[in-house]
């Protein structure tokens, strides 16, 4: 016996004990990989928000209302407490209502004539929401949820932001009701 009470380890258990440590750190280590990869895509996707946002935010064409929804988002987005509030939304999504359909008409009329500010709005609020998913670790399951649910319709992805947006605490950040 030792000083501390404990008994000498015969190497059976010392390989044991060796096996188990090694068998968790190897675990870690590939946790650890598939975060900072999800990092980098949540980097990547934030870099690619920013450039949207600035190319159509400013733009002289971009409805009033669809730039307040986006400067909006993007404050969102740089809120670390929102990519939580957002999970519970896709968890929760259902029908869109007449005020969150707003933004999603605007968009239709802008696109009949400049579908390529339209796009860039699609693509800005698309690759926030990426952020948003990618900023906390999500599962798997988590990400299979949302690419089923909005691949191939990005309206869907942009009235989801709208509900999130309206639904925040402050009073829907000057969003017009329909």
């Amino acid at each position: 016996m030792d000083g501390i009470g404990l008994t000498s380890l015969d190497p059976l258990d010392a390989a044991a004990a060796f096996c188990f440590c090694a068998g968790v750190l190897l675990v870690v280590r590939q946790w650890l990989k598939t975060r900072l990869h999800g990092l980098r895509i949540a980097e990547q996707a934030l870099v690619d928000h920013l450039m949207r946002m600035e190319q159509v935010i400013s733009d002289p064409a971009l409805p009033a209302n669809t730039q307040r929804f986006l400067a909006a988002f993007a404050d969102a987005v740089a809120d670390p407490a929102a990519a939580d509030a957002f999970d519970r939304g896709l968890e929760s999504e259902s029908r869109l209502k007449a005020d969150e359909l707003q933004i999603l008409e605007e968009l239709d009329r802008l696109a009949l004539t400049r579908p390529d500010l339209a796009e860039g709005v699609r693509q800005a609020v698309s690759k926030g929401i990426l952020f948003l998913l990618l900023r906390r670790s999500p599962s798997k399951r988590q990400i299979s949820e949302f690419l089923f649910r909005f691949a191939g319709d990005p309206n869907r992805e942009v009235g989801l932001a709208s509900r999130y947006l309206l639904k925040r605490p402050v009073a829907s950040f000057g969003l017009l009701r329909a």
